[in-house]
């Protein structure tokens, strides 16, 4: 009995040596497996960033970009969208417009007459006030009145000039209509007037997209900037193509034509 007891346990020592034998092995199996994706991935991921810096190279042939907004760009986009301008040769600035700029009545706003006309009206200052941060971007001349709007915090700046040869304005995805009608809609007119290119934009995550209305002002858009296709038609925007671009209903296409 004893004996038939131990040939037993001696059975039972075997099969559990078999069983986590088989596990090691499918362990081991499934390492290699995971082993070989991951270098799969990475070789694709490699591959992607060697095509997307090919197709941006030196194409913004070293133009300064400047980056307008009127809501907070997440410091992701903003970083990207930094990258991109760069690893295509450009510059990128960023500026931030207060909301003050829609008040008639703001204090701040109102401290600014001494750089117009003492006859302006209040109701013609911030019209006034726009079209000179227009001109001043498309020919920096008046660094006094960069510092006011700095000082007065009507305005924020990565830069210590305004000046760039193309815009874009970055659409934040929770802002009223308001806020494009008072103040993205002058600025695009008067930047068409000065004959600066203007492209619209804004990111696959916004939660009103706002593409229609740069598209009825005559802009070009990219509705998906976080995107590495989105980041490529900005590119290719700014070299001549023109349309709508991105993931969103109210795109043409994701890409431009990367080739005239």
């Amino acid at each position: 009995l004893m004996g038939s007891v131990i040939a037993g346990r001696g059975t039972l020592v075997e099969r559990q040596n078999a069983l986590i034998e088989g596990i090691q092995a499918d362990v081991n199996r499934i390492q290699k497996e995971n082993k070989g994706l991951h270098e799969e991935l990475k070789n694709s991921e490699n591959l992607k960033t060697v095509l997307f810096t090919a197709l941006i190279k030196e194409q913004l042939n070293q133009r300064k970009i400047a980056i307008f907004s009127t809501t907070s760009v997440p410091k992701k986009i903003q970083k990207s969208l930094s990258d991109l301008i760069n690893q295509a040769g450009g510059q990128a600035v960023f500026i931030f417009l207060s909301p003050d700029l829609q008040k008639n009545s703001s204090k701040s706003l109102k401290k600014l007459k001494s750089f117009f006309p003492e006859d302006i009206s209040s109701e013609n200052l911030k019209a006034k006030i726009l079209e000179k941060i227009a001109s001043e971007t498309v020919n920096f001349s008046d660094p006094n009145f960069l510092k006011a709007l700095l000082d007065l915090k009507m305005l924020q700046s990565s830069e210590d000039s305004l000046q760039a040869e193309a815009i874009v304005l970055f659409a934040g995805g929770d802002e009223k209509s308001e806020v494009f009608s008072e103040i993205h809609l002058p600025f695009i007119q008067e930047f068409q007037k000065l004959g600066m290119a203007v492209v619209g934009i804004e990111d696959s995550g916004a939660k009103i997209s706002h593409m229609s209305f740069y598209q009825e002002a005559g802009l070009s858009t990219v509705d998906n900037i976080d995107a590495t296709t989105g980041q490529i038609a900005l590119v290719y925007v700014f070299n001549g193509r023109t349309g709508s671009f991105g993931a969103k209903p109210s795109a043409q296409a994701l890409l431009p034509p990367l080739r005239e």
